[in-house]
């Protein structure tokens, strides 16, 4: 009896050896990943200070898009009431000139200068109306 008690006491002691170095490994890798979450820690505080760092500039710059957005809206009625009155000016003189000097030449000088002007409102129109679609909302 004696001798089994002996191996017990052996294998016992075996086995708190080896928990004893399990014990320490564990320990071990716990250190590490502490350390670990550290430095993450400290990593997603940089970042977020990052972040807020970006939308801060973020807002800074839509601001300033919004500002140059109206302020190109502003323009481009400006353009359009300028495009319409310089039509109808040159409708008027080509009238009056058409009683004063009928050629054929005026005739086509006007209407080529009518067609620019056509072609610069549609131009305005479509620019306008993707500007329009894009104009940021609040």
């Amino acid at each position: 009896e004696t001798g089994q008690l002996r191996r017990k006491i052996q294998d016992l002691q075996l086995q708190l050896k080896e928990a004893t170095s399990t014990n320490s490994q564990l320990n071990l890798v716990v250190a590490g990943l502490e350390k670990s979450v550290k430095g993450n820690s400290r990593a997603i505080g940089l970042l977020q200070s990052e972040q807020e760092t970006l939308m801060e500039r973020f807002k800074g710059v839509t601001a300033q898009l919004e500002q140059q957005v109206q302020s190109l809206h502003q323009f481009l009625n400006i353009l359009e009431v300028f495009l319409s009155r310089t039509r109808t000016a040159l409708f008027r003189s080509y009238k009056v000139l058409g009683k004063l000097v009928p050629s054929s030449t005026l005739c086509s000088e006007y209407f080529a200068l009518l067609g620019a002007l056509e072609c610069y409102r549609v131009h305005l129109e479509v620019f306008s109306s993707v500007a329009h679609q894009q104009r940021p909302t609040r």
